[in-house]
């Protein structure tokens, strides 16, 4: 169906000359108003970010489709987000003209917040709030397929944790690990960088468009906060073996994750012989 630029015009207009006919309890409920009149003050404001969108749901409206669906996010009179399911509907007595168009709207908020909350605990690690596994595995898929001139990686495992655990206890292990969970995210703020814990002492930070000069910056600044850290907590310091690597041209990321884990590595055993020797 071919549409004239007059009838695009009308349609772009007809936003600005909504009249609204009657709402229900449950839509001044949904958007915190007393009644139609408030709701009718603060239409503007409700709908200030729609208005291009509903011209275009009109559009599709006028080529023959009497009924149309979608999700999107409003915000209530008090600021607050909701997310809503939006339908339009044109009554049958009311194709002719066009006089009435009823919007109906679900609330879909609380079961957004739950698939959020799914998201978020299947992406984060409860512990430290950090990545997990699962993202690391993701993410890295995700860069393989981002053309990218270089990405690099920092493998970071704490030293002695098993003999802190031990000798006193999980609960004062877990709390030297969310000190280094926290330590790492001050490290790569204001940065595309990630870091994930993908194992009880083990994480690991990827690098996307980076150098080995990026790659030194970042290491002398988490070294400089764990050295503070240890001026802080002299009786239970953080020790971490470290290994990293960067892409070359034509590498994938599993050669570099496979570097930058053998490197740690053998700096967790050169740690470990100090350690017994000394």
């Amino acid at each position: 169906m071919l549409i004239s630029l007059k009838t695009l015009s009308f349609l772009f207009l007809c936003f600005k000359n909504v009249r609204t006919v009657g709402v229900n309890q449950a839509l001044l409920d949904l958007f915190c108003a007393f009644n139609k009149q408030q709701f009718c003050q603060h239409w503007e404001r409700i709908f200030k970010d729609h208005h291009q969108n509903f011209s275009q749901k009109l559009l599709v409206l006028w080529q023959g489709h009497h009924q149309l669906k979608r999700e999107c996010e409003f915000q209530s009179i008090h600021g607050e987000r909701l997310h809503v399911q939006e339908q339009f509907v044109i009554f049958p007595d009311s194709q002719h003209n066009w006089d009435t168009v009823q919007i109906a709207f679900t609330d879909l908020t609380e079961r957004k917040k739950l698939e959020d909350y799914l998201h978020y605990s299947n992406q984060h690690d409860q512990l430290t709030q950090l990545y997990n596994r699962t993202f690391f595995s993701e993410e890295i898929q995700r860069l393989q397929s981002v053309p990218s001139d270089s990405i690099s990686c920092i493998y970071l495992d704490i030293n002695g944790l098993k003999k802190i655990n031990d000798e006193l206890g999980h609960h004062v292990g877990d709390l030297l690990i969310q000190r280094f969970a926290e330590l790492l995210k001050k490290s790569i703020e204001k940065t595309a960088y990630s870091v994930s814990r993908i194992g009880g002492d083990e994480f690991v930070i990827l690098m996307p468009d980076s150098t080995q000069t990026d790659i030194d910056l970042l290491l002398k600044k988490i070294k400089l906060k764990l050295l503070a850290d240890q001026l802080t907590f002299p009786e239970q310091p953080i020790h971490v073996a470290f290994g990293y690597a960067t892409t070359q041209q034509y590498q994938n990321i599993s050669a570099i994750l496979r570097k930058a884990d053998q490197m740690m590595y053998k700096d967790k055993q050169a740690y470990y012989l100090y350690d017994s020797n000394s």
